[in-house]
């Protein structure tokens, strides 16, 4: 049977999610897929979870991924094993909604195109909705690399195009040698199909239709982003700053984004000495990169005013005295997610 679309699920400890993304992969109304799933090294009861569908459904395909190589390593895997004509990728605490891959073929029938994506349904852990990615008529109909470089840098601006999952065609990726890059902690999807983009194809993006369930996890890599990783993601930048024969419009882009890196390494280090209490080097970092203090407010700001909610969440406020608040239970240390850690580099 000739395989139509091969869907990759990295997974690293998912025994609680992973069946949830497998099922919908399986329940796809285009039925000659294959769902290839590299465990990661988990350390939990995740590859008997995947086990058992590849029992139940051959064309579930099981992968044992080398323990503690990243992200990227386990798309790799997958990507390695991959047979179909096209490739979509599954993030192993998402789902997709069950016409998903069929309205993507037909989009891209429609259009000619190589690549293609949806919009998203935005959900927090609990599977509660919370809105959709992007509203529809903020979204272009097709990105080209400097766009999409563009959209991703400023996380007040409407459309972040770099948690789109697209599904492309296998043959793009073997034409132009392209993996994962294993160097990268966090965003490697992003710099997967940043490549594609600039090696001249284009991104068409079906904005009315959100079929891809995207699940805010407090855990996600991109919202406990280190410095470590932007300045991994700044060595990127002047990489491909460095490029032979770079398109002028992508060369702007690019030095804008080195820009914008700039100003969240002063971002990032300024809540690291100020957790430090190191006053006196916060107030040199400020004073040497103005331009970041108004982005050290409002993140600053959003993750006070989340904090506030927490611990409503946690303290009654209808009064009681000190001597049954004492006996609260203390809240757990998951409780307090790193927003002051945001930057915009995708998940």
């Amino acid at each position: 049977m000739q395989i139509r679309v091969s869907v990759l699920i990295p997974v690293f400890n998912g025994e609680n999610f992973v069946g949830k993304a497998i099922a919908s992969a399986l329940g796809q109304t285009v039925r000659d897929i294959e769902v290839v799933v590299a465990d990661n090294g988990s350390t939990d009861a995740t590859w008997t979870v995947v086990m058992a569908f590849a029992f139940a459904d051959s064309r579930v395909r099981p992968l044992r991924a080398l323990a503690g190589q990243g992200a990227a390593f386990a798309r790799n895997a997958c990507l390695e094993a991959a047979r179909g004509e096209w490739i979509a990728v599954l993030d192993a605490d998402d789902f997709m909604l069950p016409t998903r891959l069929e309205r993507l073929l037909a989009f891209a029938e429609q259009r000619s195109a190589h690549i293609v994506a949806d919009n998203q349904r935005w959900f927090d852990a609990d599977g509660r909705f919370l809105r959709l990615a992007w509203c529809p008529a903020d979204i272009p109909p097709a990105v080209d690399a400097a766009h999409f470089v563009l959209a991703n840098l400023d996380s007040r601006r409407r459309a972040i195009l770099s948690y789109a999952k697209p599904m492309l065609r296998r043959s793009l990726v073997d034409a132009a040698g392209l993996r994962y890059d294993p160097t990268l902690r966090v965003g490697e999807d992003y710099q997967f199909l940043f490549l594609l983009l600039k090696a001249g194809n284009i991104l068409h993006l079906l904005a009315d239709e959100a079929l891809y369930g995207y699940v805010l996890t407090s855990g996600s890599l991109s919202r406990t982003l280190l410095r470590t990783d932007i300045l991994a993601w700044r060595r990127v930048n002047r990489h491909q700053l460095a490029s032979p024969g770079i398109a002028e419009p992508l060369r702007v882009a690019l030095l804008e984004q080195r820009y914008w890196l700039g100003i969240q390494i002063a971002q990032r280090v300024f809540v690291d000495t100020l957790k430090a209490g190191r006053f006196r080097r916060t107030l040199v970092i400020v004073l040497r990169r103005p331009q970041a203090v108004p982005f050290i407010l409002h993140f600053g700001i959003e993750a006070l005013v989340k904090r506030i909610k927490r611990l409503r969440t946690w303290w009654p406020l209808t009064g009681g005295s000190s001597t049954a608040r004492s006996n609260l239970p203390v809240p757990p240390a998951s409780a307090a997610v790193a927003d002051s850690d945001r930057v915009m580099i995708p998940r």
